[in-house]
C-alpha cells in the first residue's frame, strides 16, 4: 500500500449529483427507527464514471495490496467505512456508515481477495501456514468502540481510534515493513507493532500465500536490477573518468527507480528496498546489501549474475 493524492482525480459527477440526492434520501430513510435494520438501495457509487475515476487514481491497482486487477478480475468498488453494516465482535451491526455511501473520499478500488471474506492460506514469519477467513467485508475496527460514529457528520468522534490504513489519508510506510521473502509485518513502534499495521494486515488479508508469492517473485526481479546497477557502479569506481560507464550507471539506476513509481505494482515494497539500496551505494556497502537481501529472499547471489 502506498499513499496517493486523491485530489489528482476530480470527484465523479455521479457522486456530486446522484450521490448528493441519494445521501439525503438515505439519511431520511434511516431516521425512521423501524428502518434501522433494513437495506437502502445505494446506486451512485456503482456508476461507470466512479469506477473509471478510481481506476485512474489507483492505476488499476488494488488500494490495499497493490496487485493489478484490470487483466484478471472485476474490481470491487469498496467502501472504506462500510455502508450497510459493521462487523463488530463477529456480528453485523446495522446500519453502517450509510451517509458515506456516495462519498468520494470513502470509496476505494479493491481486489476480490482484499475486499471479500474468503478462506485464505496465510503465511507467518516462521513460514507456518494457517487457514484463516480474511478480507475486509464489513469490518471497520476501532481502538475504542465507544467512539463509533452512528450518525452523519460524526466521523470526528472516531479521530485517533481508527485502526485501518487509508491510502489517501495515511502514510502506510510508517506502519508496514516488507521482509525479504515477500512477507509483510507491522513496523515496530513504542516497543510493539503498529496497531494500524497489525489491523490492516489482518483485515485486508495482506499475508495471504498467493500475494506473498507474487511479491516474492517481484522482489527477485528487483534484485536482478539492483545487481545490474551494482555492476555499473563498480565500473564507475574502476574508472571515475569513464563517461560511458557513468552513463550506463545513470541509465540502470533510472530503470531501478521506475519500480518505485506509483503506477507500478507493489511500489510500497519496492520503495522500501530501493531506498535502502541507494543508501548502501552512498556508503559503499551495496554488495553486502544485495547479498543480505538475496539471502533473506532465499536467492543465491550467483543466480543474479547468471
Amino acid at each position: 500500500m502506498i499513499r496517493l493524492d486523491r485530489s489528482r482525480v476530480a470527484e465523479p459527477d455521479s457522486l456530486i449529483n446522484m450521490g448528493a440526492e441519494e445521501r439525503t434520501q438515505a439519511i431520511a430513510f434511516y431516521a425512521v427507527e423501524d428502518n434501522r435494520t433494513k437495506a437502502f438501495r445505494f446506486q451512485a457509487y456503482k456508476q461507470p464514471d466512479v469506477r473509471a475515476a478510481l481506476n485512474k487514481l489507483f492505476h488499476c491497482k488494488c488500494a490495499y495490496c497493490e496487485s493489478s486487477y484490470c487483466a484478471t478480475a472485476p474490481v470491487d468498488v469498496e467502501h472504506f467505512r462500510p455502508k450497510g453494516a459493521i462487523l463488530i465482535n463477529g456480528r453485523k451491526d446495522k446500519p453502517g456508515y450509510y451517509w458515506l455511501a456516495a462519498s468520494w473520499d470513502n470509496l476505494l478500488p479493491s481486489c476480490i481477495d482484499c475486499n471479500r471474506a474468503r478462506t485464505q492460506t496465510c503465511q507467518r514469519d516462521d513460514d507456518e501456514e494457517v487457514e484463516e477467513t480474511q478480507g475486509k467485508e464489513n469490518k471497520f475496527p476501532l481502538a475504542n468502540e465507544t467512539h463509533r460514529a452512528r450518525w452523519p457528520e460524526a466521523e470526528s468522534s472516531e479521530s485517533g481510534h481508527r485502526l485501518l490504513l487509508h491510502p489517501c489519508r495515511d502514510h502506510p510506510e510508517v506502519h508496514l515493513e516488507f521482509l525479504g521473502k515477500g512477507l509483510l509485518k507491522a513496523r515496530s513502534t513504542n516497543g510493539g507493532g503498529s496497531p494500524k499495521g497489525i489491523a490492516s494486515i489482518e483485515v485486508y488479508a495482506l499475508r495471504r500465500k498467493g500475494l506473498k508469492e507474487a511479491r516474492h517473485g517481484h522482489l527477485v526481479r528487483l534484485l536482478e536490477q539492483m545487481d545490474t546497477v551494482a555492476d555499473a557502479f563498480d565500473d564507475c569506481k574502476e574508472d571515475p573518468d569513464d563517461q560511458r560507464a557513468a552513463a550506463r550507471f545513470e541509465k540502470q539506476i533510472s530503470r531501478l527507480r521506475t519500480w518505485t513509481e506509483e503506477d507500478q505494482i507493489y511500489a510500497g515494497m519496492c520503495r522500501q528496498f530501493v531506498a535502502s539500496f541507494e543508501r548502501s551505494l552512498a556508503d559503499g556497502t551495496y554488495r553486502e546489501f544485495v547479498a543480505s537481501l538475496s539471502r533473506k529472499a532465499r536467492i543465491p547471489v550467483k543466480e543474479l549474475s547468471a
